[in-house]
């Protein structure tokens, strides 16, 4: 049995106590049915020395502090401490999880009524969470039958986690209940709207990517990364409402704010891409670099901002100061595009107003609430609102781009048709040329046969009628006149018909038929020749009007060495290189000796003949004859 004196030491010891507990009020968790909000205001103390324990804490009065209060706080001063008192009212021991809210690490101490000083509690253990998918921390807490508790919590509360405090008193029973009540429902819409926005601004960045793929245009390139870096956003902001470890909420702010500005400066970009406002407007390409330049900026200067306690403020309010600039400028932007007169200005306004005004929403409900994510009928508004402005942006983006590639196809699809109407007439002028010079030659060849072979048949019929009238004379000499009448005029149907046979379209048959005319021709007049031929001619086609003008002069150069010049002997030499070259020598009269004949007149027809095709004929000043004979041929 203990000694009187002590049992009196015990009950001044635990007089504080006891009178404390009068003047304070507990929470039942016997009427905790599902889960139970700890009310607000919270009790809160605030250890500016930074040394005080737990017991030393105890002993200085608290003060009622509202969570959006904390919430908006710029800096976290000093370590928080929070009271709350429960109490058994059953006859058997109680327990209940306490629920500190999404990235908050804490301590836990119980005061001992006993001894009066404060026992730490174990530390907070993951209880995995169908509704949630993901683990979520509870602190379990026992109360006595017919007891009664005081607990002092810790949070570690830094600029990243101080917003979500929301504490909660749980029945282990009911633990799903407060999980899909308390925690999923208020954000079920918001992740309905989010997936369905994420799956239509998926299907929007993978189409504008194939579309880069295809015609590697640069501004698809620009949307889809634009694209690419709002969708991750977005996505961890909704995995937050599922998220409660810390080190994912201690990056959220720098995260958040590269990948939004990063995405405006793609969508700057692919601006400038889409308009060419590097061609049609300069000064406001290089507005849009300076923009992009302090996006960048101030994602290095947030680097020294955004992970700090005593700074991070600075970093939100330089942020929204950007967003709001941003706006301005980008409104700038686009109404100086739409001053182009461009069809494509349309959509970009469109787009601007349709991101404009959720954007500024968006931004005055964040700073209403804080980012708060809990104590709303719906929680995420602020972000919804602003995902929907940048799907309405993006949207209005592609048609933009969609407009401009159908009008580049139509652009290219009536160059190739102007084109197929260019090819189409110069094919058909070509047809028509190919006709004109088919009636030519049929002319010419019609002409030909009329003047040349009507004239042949005439002098056959004057001749046969001659020898007829003759009765008893001498006939030889008219049937004479007539075989060679009649030679000539198969030799020069045969030399038609040569000139018309496809056949002989080659400068090498060219060559074998001048050397066969060559040949027979000097034999019947006694004539010493000698032919000089290369070994090599080269594979080219010869039209059918030069190979017959050719033949033709040749022919008339040979007459000219028996009826002018008189030779015995006559050297001819070919040559093939950019011209046809004819040269003819014999031991004969200088043809420019003989000029003043009448025979001149026929050199002169030689050589009108040759510039009709585009060559040339002359003769050499010497003591002997030599023509020269010169055709294009290539």
């Amino acid at each position: 049995m203990p000694k009187p004196n002590t049992i009196w030491l015990v009950l001044l010891l635990s007089l504080p106590v006891i009178t404390y507990s009068q003047s304070i009020n507990y929470i039942d968790v016997q009427g905790i049915d599902h889960y139970r909000i700890a009310n607000d205001p919270l009790e809160e103390f605030i250890d500016r020395s930074e040394a005080l324990t737990p017991e030393q804490v105890m002993e200085h009065p608290f003060t009622s502090i509202e969570k959006d209060k904390l919430n908006k706080s710029r800096i976290i001063e000093a370590p928080h401490f929070l009271r709350f008192n429960l109490a058994n009212s059953g006859d058997r021991p109680a327990e209940a999880l306490l629920f500190m809210g999404r990235g908050i690490q804490y301590d836990l101490f119980r005061l001992d009524p006993v001894k009066g000083n404060m026992i730490k509690e174990p530390a907070s253990q993951f209880l995995h969470s169908d509704v949630l998918m993901n683990d979520v921390p509870y602190s379990a807490i026992n109360i006595p039958a017919h007891g009664q508790t005081t607990f002092l919590v810790k949070p570690d509360l830094h600029f990243f986690n101080k917003r979500f405090l929301d504490v909660a008193f749980v029945n282990p029973d009911h633990r799903t209940s407060f999980e899909f009540s308390h925690l999923f429902s208020p954000v079920r819409s918001f992740s309905l709207l989010a997936v369905l926005v994420l799956g239509i601004m998926t299907a929007m960045g993978l189409f504008s990517m194939f579309r880069f793929l295809s015609n590697r245009r640069g501004e698809y390139l620009y949307y889809g990364i634009a694209t690419c870096l709002f969708s991750i956003n977005f996505i961890l902001e909704l995995l937050a409402y599922f998220n409660f470890s810390s080190g994912f909420f201690y990056t959220e702010t720098f995260r958040m704010h590269c990948l939004e500005f990063g995405g405006f400066a793609f969508v700057l970009m692919f601006i400038s891409r889409l308009m060419d406002l590097r061609k049609i407007n300069p000064d406001l390409n290089r507005m849009i670099k300076v923009l992009i330049g302090i996006m960048g900026s101030f994602t290095f200067i947030d680097l020294f901002l955004a992970f700090s306690d005593q700074r991070h403020y600075l970093s939100v309010d330089i942020y929204y100061g950007l967003e709001i600039f941003l706006l301005c400028t980008c409104t700038y932007v686009v109404i100086s595009c739409f001053r182009t007169s461009s069809r494509l200005s349309w959509f970009l306004l469109a787009g601007s107003i349709a991101f404009f005004i959720p954007a500024a929403i968006g931004l005055y409900l964040t700073q209403g609430n804080g980012h708060s994510i809990t104590g709303s009928h719906f929680a995420g508004e602020a972000s919804a609102i602003f995902m929907c402005g940048i799907l309405f942006l993006l949207f209005h983006l592609l048609l933009a781009s969609g407009y401009k590639s159908n009008h580049i196809e139509i652009g290219r699809m009536k160059a190739i048709e102007y084109l197929r109407l260019e090819n189409d007439k110069k094919d058909l002028e070509q047809y028509r040329a190919v006709m004109e010079a088919r009636d030519k030659e049929r002319n010419r060849v019609a002409q030909q046969i009329h003047d040349e072979i009507g004239t042949g048949l005439t002098s056959i019929r004057l001749n046969s009628e001659i020898a007829e009238r003759r009765q008893g004379k001498d006939w030889k000499p008219d049937f004479e006149r007539i075989s060679a009448i009649t030679d000539k005029l198969m030799d020069r149907m045969n030399d038609i018909l040569w000139s018309m046979n496809n056949r002989n379209d080659s400068l090498a048959s060219l060559v074998a038929y001048l050397r066969h005319q060559i040949v027979e021709y000097f034999e019947s007049h006694h004539i010493d020749l000698r032919l000089v031929i290369p070994d090599h001619l080269p594979d080219l086609e010869i039209s059918s009007p030069i190979r017959r003008n050719i033949l033709v002069s040749v022919k008339e150069a040979l007459h000219n060495i028996v009826n002018i010049t008189h030779g015995t002997r006559v050297e001819i030499e070919f040559i093939a290189d950019q011209q046809f070259t004819i040269i003819i020598r014999d031991n004969g009269l200088a043809l420019s000796e003989s000029q003043k004949s009448a025979e001149s007149s026929e050199i002169q027809d030689l050589d009108a003949r040759l510039r009709s095709i585009g060559g040339a004929y002359s003769v050499s000043e010497g003591k002997n004859s030599t023509q020269q004979l010169q055709v294009p041929i290539r």
